[in-house]
C-alpha cells in the first residue's frame, strides 16, 4: 500500500481516492493475511493492516489543510491512531478521499523504518499557517467481562477442563468522540472545525470456561 502511494501527485482541485490508487487488496497483488475487523471482531483476512496506512495518510492530509471528502471510522476503536482520526478503507464500499484545494500540485512521499510508517505531503509553502488535531471524548461506558461455561461442549476444540478458558469476544468501551481540526495563524487559533462525531456502543467481553 505504501509503495502504491509513494510519489503520487495530485494536481490542484483534483480528487485523490485511496482505493483507486492502491487497488484491490488481494494475494495476487502481494497482500497477506493480517488482522481485519468483521462484525466488530478482529479476525484474519487478506490485506489486514492497510487501514494503518490510510489512517496515517488521513492525518497527513488534515495537517496539510487539504479538503477531506470521505473518511470513515472503524466499527470498533483502534489503538494505532488518536481516537476520532482513523480512516477505515474497504475496496468497493469505504474509501478515503480528499481534494487538493491548494494552488500547487502535491506529492505524497511514503517510507517505512523500524516498524513505523511515515507519510509526508509536499506542496506549496504554508507560511505562517499550521493545523492541529484535537478530540473530545465523552459518555464513556466501561465494559464488563461476561462468563460462559461450556456445559454442552460447543467449544470443546478450544477448552475442555474447568480451569481452561479463552476470550470469545473482546471488549471495547462505549464512547462519543468528536474530532476537530484547528487552524492556527502566527500561533493564534483562528478556526476550529468539527470533522466527525463518532459514537461507539459498549461491548462486553465474553470468556468461555470448559
Amino acid at each position: 500500500a505504501l509503495n502504491s502511494l509513494n510519489r503520487v501527485e495530485v494536481l490542484p482541485n483534483q480528487v485523490f481516492s485511496f482505493n483507486k490508487i492502491v487497488g484491490r487488496r488481494t494475494e495476487d497483488n502481494g497482500y497477506r493475511n493480517a488482522k481485519i475487523i468483521i462484525n466488530n471482531e478482529f479476525v484474519e483476512g487478506v490485506g489486514g493492516g492497510v487501514c494503518q496506512v490510510s489512517s496515517t495518510l488521513y492525518n497527513s492530509a488534515l495537517l496539510a489543510g487539504l479538503e477531506i471528502l470521505e473518511a470513515n471510522k472503524h466499527s470498533v476503536q483502534v489503538g494505532y491512531v488518536k481516537y476520532g482520526f482513523d480512516a477505515m478503507v474497504n475496496y468497493g464500499s469505504s474509501d478515503l478521499k480528499f481534494r487538493n484545494n491548494t494552488n500547487e500540485k502535491i506529492t505524497i512521499i511514503t517510507n517505512m523504518s523500524d516498524d513505523k510508517i511515515r507519510i509526508r505531503i509536499f506542496g506549496e509553502n504554508m507560511g505562517n499557517v499550521s493545523y492541529k488535531l484535537k478530540n473530545e471524548i465523552s459518555n464513556v461506558v466501561e465494559p464488563i467481562e461476561e462468563i460462559f461455561v461450556d456445559k454442552n461442549g460447543e467449544y470443546v476444540d478450544r477448552v475442555l477442563f474447568e480451569d481452561e478458558s479463552f476470550i470469545l469476544k473482546t471488549a471495547s468501551k462505549g464512547m462519543d468522540i468528536k474530532s476537530y481540526r484547528e487552524k492556527w495563524i502566527d500561533n493564534k487559533l483562528v478556526e476550529s472545525v468539527l470533522l466527525r462525531n463518532d459514537k461507539y456502543k459498549v461491548r462486553n467481553s465474553v470468556r468461555v470456561f470448559g
